[in-house]
């Protein structure tokens, strides 16, 4: 339980051991200056290390979310942050859902989806009516299926890839999340 930059003191060990060989989901709970953020990002880790699929961590506000996001980035877990980027710290940014969205490999396939259906969006208000307006509504309703398809696809790599999602209790309630199970929370 020491080194990797966090070393917990008898208290924080005993609520490690607790915490560890307890059931799915746990609670870390005490006074302000205590160690909280140490040991969760300690249990976190443990967590990640047993490669049993994405842990869910959450905290009550932003910034503790982003202490356990810090935390778990320095001792190298593979950590996604929910939430909208603006509320996360700006050094953290780079592993939120959004930035991570942007350098997927999937991007490039997106924003060439997103441009055609522009570009038949256009196409269509200048178009008179009848049969052909028609087939070029209906190949715009597939073209926006296919652009959530593949936001889907990109949404679900990441999460699948990631050792833990951090968020805020209230985030995770987000959409994205419906349906998703997670081994740890």
């Amino acid at each position: 339980l020491s080194g990797n930059k966090i070393s917990l003191d008898s208290d924080q060990k005993n609520a490690f051991r607790q915490i560890i060989s307890s059931g799915p989901v746990s609670a870390l709970q005490g006074p302000p200056g205590t160690g909280k953020t140490h040991t969760a990002v300690r249990i976190l880790e443990a967590w990640a290390q047993q490669d049993m699929g994405t842990v869910l961590a959450v905290a009550d506000s932003n910034v503790a979310v982003d202490n356990l996001l810090e935390g778990l980035l320095k001792l190298g877990v593979r950590a996604v942050r929910l939430g909208q980027p603006v509320k996360v710290r700006e050094g953290l940014r780079e592993a939120t859902m959004d930035a991570l969205m942007e350098k997927h490999p999937l991007r490039r396939d997106l924003v060439e989806h997103l441009e055609l259906n522009e570009k038949l969006g256009r196409k269509i208000k200048g178009m008179r009516g009848g049969k052909e307006k028609g087939l070029a509504h209906r190949d715009l309703s597939r073209g926006w299926k296919e652009v959530r398809k593949i936001e889907g696809q990109m949404r679900d790599d990441i999460l699948d890839k990631a050792q833990v999602l951090c968020c805020t209790c209230i985030g995770s309630g987000h959409e994205l999340l419906d349906g998703r199970r997670f081994p740890q929370v």
